[in-house]
């Protein structure tokens, strides 16, 4: 009978720790939430200086040849 209290115990700790994750609509709240406040790299108006996938030195684009 021990084992069989000690995991309901284990049980209820994992089911407590689950209840306190985020849920998955917040998850995806926040993520939209911080897409939008970026600027989009891709955007051809984006200032090539800020953008990271436009040349310079180990960063971005530019540089991929395929053999």
């Amino acid at each position: 009978m021990s084992s069989e209290a000690d995991e309901m115990k284990r049980l209820d700790k994992e089911n407590k720790f689950c209840d306190s994750l985020m849920k998955t609509s917040g998850a995806a709240d926040e993520l939209i939430s911080f897409t939008k406040s970026r600027p989009e790299p891709f955007n051809p108006d984006f200032p090539p200086a800020d953008n990271p996938w436009i040349g310079g030195k180990g960063g971005g684009g530019g540089g991929c040849a395929i053999l």
